[in-house]
């Protein structure tokens, strides 16, 4: 064995250890972090992504996952229940008008793609996150954290996946919360149509049972309905 094949081993052996040590923490704590991860899972759905692609010199897939909050408040929920979930920290960096939290995590990616794809047209909010209270209220919260406008006498989430939308709906529904969902369709007719979902007499409602971690849409929404 050459040098090169034997560095290529060593680098094997390394990855496999670290892999086996991110399954092996996965396993430990999956049913005492479930309601955390249905939060991670909000949050991708929402101002996220999840991905892989091909590396250009060995053709290895390449994964990646990406949280793009636009204020502070929302990075140590998502961190935090990242660490919890997956015993990995993922990296913050300030940009422009948002934040970037980005962690590359083979074993991470494919336990989340479990759960279907991440694409703004084609998330779904999991079957087992719909069954449970605890883990709709987290999924929700999250969501909303990324996605909801706080305007005056209404709450406000946007986007272009009706069947997405329409599971959200479904679990408002749970917790006695109704709202009303709103077609927009663009000027142009290659961009996608825009589905709106609103909250109006329900605005309390949320507030009391579902909740935001966004400090500042939480504080509109507080100053709305006080």
């Amino acid at each position: 064995m050459d040098l090169s094949e034997l560095n290529r081993a060593k680098v094997k052996i390394r990855w496999k250890r670290i892999h086996d040590t991110e399954k092996k923490h996965i396993a430990k704590y999956a049913r005492l972090t479930r309601d955390l991860k249905a939060r991670v899972h909000g949050y991708l759905c929402g101002d996220g992504s999840v991905s892989q692609r091909p590396e250009r010199n060995n053709g290895k897939m390449h994964y990646e996952i990406r949280f793009y909050p636009d204020h502070q408040s929302l990075i140590p929920p998502f961190v935090d229940a990242f660490y919890s979930v997956y015993g990995q920290k993922p990296h913050i960096k300030k940009l422009k008008n948002h934040y970037r939290v980005a962690i590359t995590s083979t074993i991470a990616a494919k336990d989340l793609f479990k759960d279907g794809p991440f694409s703004s047209t084609e998330w779904r909010v999991p079957r087992w996150v719909m069954r449970s209270r605890l883990y709709s209220k987290e999924w929700i919260m999250a969501f909303f954290d990324a996605e909801a406008y706080i305007g005056r006498r209404r709450i406000c989430v946007q986007c272009v996946n009706r069947n997405g939308l329409g599971q959200v709906r479904e679990m408002l529904r749970k917790f006695g919360i109704e709202s009303k969902e709103y077609v927009y369709k663009r000027k142009n007719p290659n961009w996608n149509i825009n589905y709106h979902l609103v909250i109006t007499t329900g605005r309390l409602a949320f507030l009391k049972r579902i909740g935001l971690n966004h400090k500042e849409k939480l504080r509109r929404l507080n100053a709305d309905v006080a």
